[in-house]
């Protein structure tokens, strides 16, 4: 029998089971020390870490977004320490690592793993707004519209860089009985009136039929009772009257009335005393003092 014992105490099976249940007696006496429990904390502490990062990222995006500034400068090198402007962007992110030592050191990291995991490229700076801008912003507020219900769409077309754009708004009264007129989006306008009609009720995304009403210019597509875009979306929703934008009919008013000199001088006037009063020293020195107080 011993001899036997000692047979099986030289076995690879012996030998192998041996190492196991002294790895699981020390699993459960040092759990920390076990390689699948390192390996799980190593895991939630680099997405913890990855979390804090891209929430510092976000932060600096937002406060550009919010102080009307852009985010990239001439000539964006955020590892060029003798560079004279590295952007907005950048600055600010900068600025917060000095009193945050994890984003300082991922910005000062260096390595293969880190060259492509920065998250301050302009990709990822684009990025991070379009899912700010769709994801929170626009859902929040196509929320607050379904609440709403009813809602008026205004729409003006504008010209950028040789294309064709429409900027696209909502006027509805929210749930504390504030009339708000907020942008939805820009939408590229194709050549075709259907199209037009089409792209609006696309990129709203809302109920069709809770369309009250319509704003816009007087352009035949758009105004037209017949074939414009207005008469194509009251043909999906009835109610949603036309009306035509009174900011584009007084210009228009003006315009034709200009070809007269005695309204044309008479425009001029106004407009040069409304000039004279809104840059007058008194009135900027009252606001001066106010901002002060």
């Amino acid at each position: 029998m011993d001899e036997k014992a000692r047979e099986h105490q030289n076995t690879k099976y012996h030998l192998d089971s041996m190492v196991k249940a002294e790895s699981f007696v020390q699993s459960v006496l040092t759990p920390e020390q076990n390689i699948n429990n390192r390996y799980h904390e190593e895991k939630l502490q680099n997405i913890r870490r990855n979390r804090h990062i891209i929430v510092c990222v976000a932060d600096a995006i937002l406060y550009c977004g919010r102080q009307c500034i852009g985010l990239r400068g001439h000539r964006e090198q955020p590892d060029d320490k003798n560079s004279a402007n590295v952007g907005n962007f950048l600055a600010a992110l900068q600025m917060v690592a000095r009193h945050d030592q994890l984003l300082n050191d991922h910005l000062n990291s260096t390595g293969l793993n880190n060259q492509n995991a920065k998250y301050n490229s302009p990709r990822i700076q684009n990025e991070i707004i379009e899912i700010i801008a769709n994801d929170i912003i626009l859902a929040n507020l196509i929320k607050e519209v379904q609440v709403a219900k009813f809602l008026t769409i205004l729409a003006d077309e504008a010209t950028s860089h040789g294309k064709e754009e429409l900027a696209l708004c909502v006027r509805f009264v929210d749930s504390d009985a504030d009339v708000r007129e907020e942008f939805i989006s820009f939408v590229q306008l194709p050549r075709i009136t259907e199209a037009i009609a089409n792209k609006i009720l696309k990129n709203l995304g809302l109920d069709i039929t809770n369309i009250r009403g319509q704003g816009y210019d007087g352009a035949a597509n758009m105004s037209s009772d017949t074939v414009g875009v207005q008469r194509r979306i009251r043909n999906r929703s009835p109610n949603a009257v036309y009306v035509h934008c009174c900011s584009h009919t007084l210009n228009l008013v003006i315009s034709h009335s200009s070809a007269q000199p005695n309204i044309r001088n008479a425009v001029d006037k106004l407009k040069q005393c409304s000039l004279f009063f809104l840059g007058s020293p008194k009135r900027e020195g009252k606001q001066n003092k106010m901002v002060k107080i």
